[in-house]
């Protein structure tokens, strides 16, 4: 009884021996010959065998696309640049900034620009060079406030600061020097703005800003 599984042990080990060591000339002979061949199917045609290669191939196949498969490497992040307020005079834009650098200090949201109050604010400025005058009431457009809404109907609060100065910073410091002024600039209720400014007057610039919120 032992020698009957001694030999069966000793068998299957020489058969899994000859299966392993075989194996892998089996899988160069399809590669070369091609699985489908007259020659290959005549010496490796039992369809069990086939049933296997195959399974084996897909497996190594599938295994291969795996290993190749690589992620796309990261593109390099970009800060974004922050965007320039398009219609705004340089002189505009440096009021503009003078006026947030205030609020930033007293720790007030900054004011954004509402084109539409800075075609009011212009329409200020112009108007009081052409008709010689400076005050807060226009005789050709009434109040501040009815030619604000004019072009900015919708907002519950308005205000107006005017000045005549030759440059940007004569006007600014003016602006925050006046109790009146600096308070529209740094008023909380107040979210957008428009500022004006048109050479010319006997100051060389007018100024204007129109405040909403």
């Amino acid at each position: 009884m032992r020698n009957r599984k001694t030999r069966f042990i000793v068998a299957l080990m020489m058969m899994l021996f000859f299966a392993f060591s075989i194996f892998p000339s089996v899988l160069n002979a399809a590669e070369m010959y091609g699985q489908d061949s007259a020659r290959f199917r005549y010496f490796y045609g039992n369809e069990d065998f086939l049933k296997l290669l195959n399974r084996w191939n897909t497996q190594r196949a599938t295994e291969g696309d795996k290993e190749e498969v690589k992620p796309a490497p990261e593109e390099p992040q970009v800060p974004e640049e922050p965007q320039a307020i398009q219609g705004l005079s340089a002189d505009e834009k440096e009021m503009l900034d003078l006026i947030n650098k205030e609020r930033a200090k007293v720790n007030a949201a900054p004011l954004q620009i509402d084109m539409r109050l800075v075609k009011s604010a212009r329409a200020k400025s112009s108007d009081m060079i052409d008709n010689n005058y400076f005050s807060h009431t226009s005789p050709v457009y009434g109040g501040f406030s009815a030619l604000i809404r004019q072009y900015a109907p919708d907002y519950s609060y308005t205000a107006e600061n005017i000045a005549g100065a030759p440059r940007v910073e004569t006007a600014h410091k003016n602006f925050m020097n006046s109790s009146g002024h600096r308070k529209n600039i740094l008023n909380t209720n107040y979210t957008h703005v428009g500022i004006g400014i048109v050479d010319g007057g006997p100051y060389g610039k007018m100024f204007t800003q129109h405040f909403g919120g």
